[in-house]
């Protein structure tokens, strides 16, 4: 398929998305186009850098690899710290590029590092997995969690550029892979019900990544994305849309201790909490109503339609070796999850601001109140 660009526009900086299959071969000329300072260091985790570090270092001659753990129980300014002691080892100056190589995790850290060191050097984002493409590598958001909560110590700092190679995602163990299907999953919930329907649609080319159908998908996400961001790059408003399922995920993620869910299949239960949300809000607000309002019925669809999207991204048992269980009690009470509801995305308080969209692809900021949060997290 032809290369794709897509241009992101934030007071603070703009930058291209650049989507292109094999990009990885020509990296060093794509890093040359971006103009960012030709020292450059690469931070990448041992894994990433096993299976695609000859071909990253073929294509950019020259860069300086750090490699750290990867995993959210890595996310954490310990980890951030080995990023700076090898820059200053290596008398890294503002004059310098940090190049993310890898996931979600890796983007964020290693972004937060470069907001922060000698304050602020050139930062290109090349994510690995369909998460960090679709979602995490692009809007600007970097940081680390801290032991009360996800995301709560970070910036907003936009890279100089984001280069996108789906051929990477070859390497990508299913899980991980649906994982992230789930964040396209959510773009198509708030904001486009034809990509919804393109992911039932071509749901086993995309699993076997068939760049024909995997490809739009991946584009289509980055556009959404980025005309949120470019809306309101530092979530004064409209971004909070891109929190929908993050709200009960996080929590959930932080009650398992990061060690059960990966981030996507967190934000997929947090989905359908948020469609529980929608179905009891709709009923709340009905009853006793003045004027016409929608009917429970189209959100009770709505939640429908997101059940069984997140069903027919699970795999065939058969092709699965380890498969996620589903969250229960047990792994944490839900008045536990309920009071894990703290992270770095503005979700935090007596009243959300939530993103409980009633029909596929309308998505509006609807306050919620802790109560009902609770009683749909406890049924009686």
């Amino acid at each position: 398929m032809p290369p794709v660009r897509i241009d992101v526009a934030t007071p603070s900086r703009g930058y291209a998305i650049s989507l292109d299959d094999n990009a990885l071969d020509r990296i060093g000329q794509l890093l040359d186009e971006l103009k960012v300072p030709a020292r450059r260091f690469v931070v990448s985790s041992p894994l990433v850098w096993r299976l695609h570090g000859a071909r990253f270092a073929r294509g950019a001659r020259g860069i300086e690899p750090i490699l750290v753990p990867d995993g959210e129980r890595f996310k954490q300014l310990a980890t951030v710290s080995r990023i700076y002691d090898a820059l200053v080892k290596a008398t890294a100056d503002r004059s310098s590029t940090l190049v993310t190589f890898g996931g979600g995790v890796i983007g964020d850290m290693a972004g937060f590092a470069a907001s922060t060191y000698l304050r602020g050097i050139a930062l290109v984002h090349i994510p690995t997995t369909l998460l960090a493409q679709v979602d995490s590598a692009v809007g600007g958001k970097v940081g680390v969690n801290h032991p009360l909560g996800k995301n709560l110590i970070g910036s907003f700092y936009q890279p100089n550029g984001v280069i996108i190679d789906p051929s990477v995602l070859a390497s990508l163990p299913r899980r991980e892979f649906r994982a992230g299907l789930y964040e396209v999953v959510k773009y198509g919930m708030t904001s486009s019900p034809s990509l919804f329907d393109r992911i039932g649609q071509n749901l086993k080319a995309i699993f076997d990544r068939e760049p024909a159908a995997l490809t739009p998908v991946i584009a289509e996400s980055c556009r959404i994305k980025a005309e949120v961001v470019t809306a309101d790059e530092k979530e004064a408003g409209p971004r909070r849309i891109l929190n929908f399922g993050h709200t009960a995920g996080h929590a959930i993620e932080a009650v398992t201790k990061y060690r059960r869910f990966r981030h996507g299949e967190a934000v997929a239960y947090g989905m359908l909490v948020a469609a529980e949300l929608s179905v009891a809000r709709v009923r709340s607000t009905s009853k006793g109503a003045r004027r016409p309002h929608r009917q429970p019925r189209a959100a009770a669809a709505n939640q429908r339609s997101l059940s069984e999207a997140n069903a027919r991204g699970d795999p065939p048992r058969q092709e699965s070796r380890r498969r996620p269980a589903a969250f229960r009690p047990a792994d944490g009470d839900r008045r536990d999850v309920n009071r894990g509801r703290r992270d770095g995305e503005g979700n935090e308080g007596g009243v959300d601001e939530g993103g409980i969209p009633e029909v596929i692809g309308d998505y509006a900021s609807r306050p919620y109140s802790r109560t009902l949060a609770v009683n749909v997290l406890n049924p009686t």
